[in-house]
């Protein structure tokens, strides 16, 4: 387990689909994220 720049795990070899990464990243790097600040 890896702690930064948060808790996570790494499969390897998960997705063996390059095509299939590449569109995902796509996809996600595309959103739009925003941090939600509570005060």
């Amino acid at each position: 387990m890896d702690m930064d720049p948060f808790l996570h795990c790494v499969i390897p070899n998960f997705i063996q689909s390059q095509d299939f990464l590449e569109g995902l990243q796509k996809e996600l790097m595309n959103l739009d994220f925003h941090e939600n600040l509570m005060i």
